[in-house]
């Protein structure tokens, strides 16, 4: 069972190693791993820097090491220890131990006490300062925001020591820090936190008006001050640490909060932007993610004193972009750095201009042709029943082919042989019949010789005026009722569609005055037949890209339907007979063509629109009414706009 036990744990190390990467080559490795086990990597430190690693049961995650750099066994120990610390985790190191521990419990535990030089990297080591000049323990407060959370931070007075515990690195800034500030007792430390003003910009001007007190030496300066002053900006917090003599900081402190206020620039940085041809909530979505300026790379560090007093981080925070859309007034609200708002005001008076409008006339027309060739013959004998033989018809009867000699029967057997001739009133074709006196009885028969040709225009002209780049859409058409139910519990269940004729254009106006066009159209119609809620439809549609030259005109379509029908009625045996079949049969061909065309002409409006409205609206009258002579009569003459819109109407 061991065994097994064993040899389970070898396979599933095996098969989490297949997912990490370690080339290696002599003394160097390559890493590259992907969400490996945290415990297998340290396993893998283990082997290659001969550490002895002891893990605490809550030291679990998940490690991805992306690196095209070939590492030696100490490179690898940093990596791993900047891993530990994304992780949460650190490392207390004893002898050729190093226990791998929650880094909230690191201070309990405190890492190895490091004297001379501190390493730069993520280890967790204690470190005792000794002061020279500066207390200890008024240095704690100042001192305390810049450790990590949870490393610890205590003052010994009898020794006027402090003691740290966290990473390497953020004890080298701390000792940095009071290097700076720990200088001879007649000097004084002060702690000035910013409101309004960014530390970098204070630190640069101050440079630029203190030239003498931020330099070394004791020299005087213009204003008859002696003495140095040192200065340390804490970007993260925004403060700035002063050190120098007390009346050196009490002028240099005074000089700082007039400083920190509100920036009169800053408050003119938001600016009220009103559009005059874009759409305000498109143009913000389009300016959303969009920074000028680019984003600030804050450093976190120190800034120190030396021969030249300080100096300035190289850039302030990225304030970000901000921009509210006041879709009612269609403006814009913008708020950003100058820089920033002098791009952005730029790119918007760049995009706030006039678009063109393009004139959308189309044509929509259906073509239909039908031709139909019939002939036959029907006879037979009319019976009134009183003769030995059942009343009605008897010859050949071919329902479907127009009106038949059933209909003649059914009259002719009431004896009224003048109603029996009612139903051929209208016949397509040669009618005629005969009475046989004394018999009670009497002879009809048709004969169908017919071509028919018929053409129909389904026709629908569409006009529609739409901005550059802006689609436009117009529907005729009735909603109508079909039933979606199959419950045969509910079988009313109801759903309204639109069967319409319908055009979508949205045209992009290019160089040289080309235009692009985006087209769907759908024509839908009801077919006869069917029950009422169960209508049958035909649809056709067109759907393209096109490009057309402003003014020209473009057909799209064809074809959309050719149907040949042949139908052929006989009495069986004798239509088939040579010679005299044809008095015993019908035949009907039908030949059907459907062309669907849409015509469209693309007109880029440069123009008074009211103009060219005018000219559609009197063409469209002079359709309905048409013209008298070269006048338009005077009865039916076209009312004027400003007449409909007053809802007077035509005399």
């Amino acid at each position: 069972m061991n065994s097994m036990r064993a040899w389970v744990k070898q396979a599933v190390f095996v098969l989490v190693l297949s997912m990490v990467a370690w080339q290696a080559k002599a003394d160097t490795w390559q890493v590259n791993m992907k969400e490996a086990d945290l415990s297998l990597f340290i396993n893998q430190v283990a082997s290659i820097t001969g550490r002895t690693f002891i893990l605490d049961p809550r030291v679990r995650g998940q490690v991805t090491i992306i690196s095209d750099d070939e590492l030696n066994a100490e490179e690898i120990y940093e990596v791993f220890l900047a891993v530990l610390k994304m992780q949460g985790f650190t490392v207390a190191e004893r002898g050729n131990e190093v226990h791998v521990i929650p880094v909230n419990d690191a201070k309990q535990i405190t890492g190895p006490l490091v004297q001379g030089e501190v390493p730069i990297n993520d280890d967790f080591i204690t470190r005792v300062i000794t002061l020279q000049h500066a207390s200890a323990m008024e240095l704690i407060p100042i001192l305390r925001p810049i450790g990590a959370k949870y490393g610890h931070m205590s003052g010994v007075p009898s020794t006027n020591a402090i003691i740290l515990v966290d990473h390497a690195d953020n004890i080298a800034r701390i000792e940095q820090i009071l290097n700076t500030i720990d200088v001879t007792a007649d000097s004084d430390i002060r702690m000035v936190e910013l409101r309004h003003a960014w530390v970098g910009n204070i630190i640069a001007l101050l440079q630029t008006l203190l030239p003498d007190e931020l330099a070394a030496g004791g020299q005087a300066s213009s204003n008859g001050m002696p003495g140095t002053l040192r200065l340390v900006a804490d970007e993260r917090s925004n403060r700035l640490i002063l050190r120098g003599e007390p009346r050196v900081l009490d002028y240099v402190e005074g000089l700082i909060l007039s400083l920190d206020v509100e920036s009169q620039q800053r408050r003119g940085n938001t600016e009220v932007i009103f559009l005059n041809n874009g759409d305000a909530g498109k143009m913000a979505e389009l300016l959303k993610g969009l920074n000028p300026g680019g984003a600030s790379v804050v450093r976190t560090g120190t800034t120190s004193g030396g021969s030249s007093g300080g100096s300035a981080p190289s850039a302030p925070p990225n304030s970000g972009l901000f921009i509210l859309a006041d879709e009612e007034l269609n403006a814009l609200i913008v708020r950003a750095e100058p820089d920033e708002l002098a791009e952005i005001k730029r790119i918007i008076a760049q995009l706030d201009i006039p678009r063109a409008q393009v004139l959308i006339e189309a044509a929509i027309v259906e073509v239909s042709g039908t031709v139909s060739d019939q002939f036959g013959v029907q006879m037979g004998l009319v019976s009134q029943g009183n003769n030995g033989l059942p009343p009605g018809l008897i010859g050949s009867n071919f329902p479907g082919s127009g009106v038949s000699l059933g209909d003649v029967g059914v009259a002719g057997s009431t004896g009224d042989l003048g109603q029996a001739a009612l139903p051929l009133a209208g016949t397509e074709g040669v009618a005629g019949g005969l009475a046989i006196p004394g018999s009670n009885m009497s002879f009809a028969a048709i004969v169908q010789a017919l071509e028919t040709r018929s053409n129909t225009n389904l026709l629908s002209t569409p006009y529609l005026m739409t901005m550059d780049n802006t689609e436009a859409r117009i529907l005729v058409g009735e909603t109508v009722p079909f039933q979606t139910s199959r419950d045969p519990d509910n079988p009313f269940t109801i759903q309204r569609e639109n069967v319409a004729t319908e055009i979508t254009v949205k045209p992009h106006i290019q160089q040289n005055e080309m235009v692009r066009l985006a087209i769907n159209q759908v024509t839908e119609e009801l077919i006869a037949g069917g029950a009422d809620l169960q209508r049958l439809t035909s649809k056709r549609q067109i759907q393209t890209n096109v490009v057309v030259a402003n003014g020209d005109t473009i057909v799209l379509g064809g074809m959309v339907k050719d149907r040949v029908t042949e139908t052929e009625r006989k009495v069986p045996l004798l239509g088939d007979l040579p010679i005299i079949g044809f008095l015993f049969r019908s035949t009907q061909q039908s030949n059907e063509k459907v062309n669907l065309l849409v015509i469209i002409r693309p007109t880029i409006v440069t123009e008074r629109v009211t103009e060219m409205a005018m000219d559609r609206y009197l063409g469209i009258w002079e359709l309905r009414f048409g013209p008298t002579g070269t006048e338009f009569d005077s009865r039916v003459a076209p009312p004027t706009f400003d007449q409909l819109y007053r809802g007077q109407q035509t005399q």
